[in-house]
């Protein structure tokens, strides 16, 4: 049997084992973004995005943590047909081992993570001692757009590690849909 690789790159192996195993338990955390519409609820009137009951708009991350056994790097980016801007996005401070110079938050192994496998992943989050959001970010309107509601605004969330010399990766997206705001909103 042999790989054949799509975009004319070079020759292709087979990923271990191992590492299909880190890449589940990768997809798990990825499996979190389902909440991030209820966390990120935005409305849209008079051209303009709002936050609930008229506050600035805020996007957040839910918590997450490193499920492997080695670092990993997270990062952040806007669809690229986003009618919004991200301002001023930030990793909550503590949040992350470091940040690299091209802005993904690097997580140490086992970092905020109570218990894994491929299979099951706890955060270190409970009532008592919660987590608080990873990344959060202001949002704006990109110049020469107009939202309506229905507008999805879409995060890429990027996973990635290195093991034997290779960069693997994987990838999710977070989506909350505009709503129509309420008239004290649109003030």
């Amino acid at each position: 049997m042999r790989l054949i690789p799509l975009d004319e790159g070079g020759p292709l192996t087979f990923t271990s084992r191992i590492d299909m195993d880190r890449v589940q338990a990768l997809s798990l955390i990825l499996g979190n973004l389902y909440y991030f519409s209820g966390k990120n609820q935005l409305c849209v009137g008079n051209g303009n995005i709002y936050g609930p009951g008229g506050t600035p708009p805020q996007l957040m991350l839910i918590p997450a943590g490193n499920p492997i056994d080695l670092p990993f790097a997270l990062s952040v980016s806007t669809a690229p047909d986003s009618k919004v801007t991200l301002d001023a996005p930030q990793f909550t401070s503590g949040s992350c081992q470091s940040i690299s110079s091209a802005g993904k938050c690097v997580f140490s192994p086992a970092s905020r993570v109570e218990t894994s496998n491929n299979s099951i992943v706890v955060l270190n989050d409970h009532d008592y001692s919660p987590l608080g959001p990873l990344w959060q970010s202001g949002v704006s309107v990109k110049q020469g757009s107009t939202p309506q509601v229905g507008d999805p605004i879409s995060l890429t969330i990027k996973l990635a590690f290195e093991s034997e010399q290779k960069i693997h990766w994987i990838t999710g997206m977070a989506t909350t849909k505009l709503s129509a705001c309420a008239a004290a909103a649109k003030q």
